[in-house]
Order: C-alpha cells, then structure tokens, then sequence
C-alpha cells in the first residue's frame, strides 16, 4: 500500500478558521451562547432532575448494611453497643444526610419547575 503524504500545513483556513462565525455588527457580548452549547445545557438540566437519585441511591445503601450489620446480628442475639463500635460507621447518621440532602435537592427543583411554570421571575 502506498502512503499519501501532503506538504500543506495542518492549518484550517476560510470562513470558519478563527472561531464561530459573528455578524461583521456583532460584539462578543451578543454572540451567542459560547461557554454553554444547547446539549450541554440539556445534560446540565437533566442532572438538577435526576441528580438527587444520587444521595437517595447512598442513603439506601447505608440504610441496608445498617439492617445487614446491626440489626440483624443484634435480633440474633448480639450487643447493638458492641455492633456499633465493631464497624465504627455511623450508618443511620449518613442515611439521614443523604436523605436529607436528596429530599432538599428535590424541593428546590420542585420549586424551580412550579416558578417555570407560574412565569414568575
């Protein structure tokens, strides 16, 4: 096979060469959007609407290896002080935290979708 080799430089060249395209008019504070493309503006909002699953996922995991470890061990017959200090993670302080911090990110969502749709500023 045969390689194609070029002695052009890697440079791009003509209309689009120096950035997006502006009106000869337009300053870069009319220009649009930049630092921000629509799809990223869409990930960004899904994440606000999605994002408190995150806390909740953790909070459900600690939730559960708090039955699995404490409870659990201790309805067999174990000391929940001993537990406790045997695994030394405070599993329903995380689990309120996290729920805490989910239940929060959902109510100030709520809140933004509710003044969206009032057409309150």
């Amino acid at each position: 096979m045969k390689s194609v080799t070029s002695n052009a430089p890697n440079q791009i060249t003509g209309p689009n060469a120096g950035g997006p395209r502006r009106l000869p008019m337009q300053t870069r504070s009319e220009a649009p959007d930049e630092h921000f493309p629509p799809t990223m503006k869409r990930q960004i909002h899904f994440f606000f609407l999605t994002g408190w699953l995150i806390p909740a996922g953790i909070a459900l995991v600690f939730f559960g290896r708090w039955i699995t470890e404490i409870v659990i061990p201790t309805l067999k017959g174990g000391s929940f002080d001993q537990l406790y200090d045997l695994h030394g993670v405070r599993y329903l302080d995380t689990t309120m935290v996290c729920a805490a911090i989910a239940f929060g990110w959902v109510a100030i969502m709520v809140l933004r979708w509710a003044r969206k749709l009032s057409n309150v500023t």
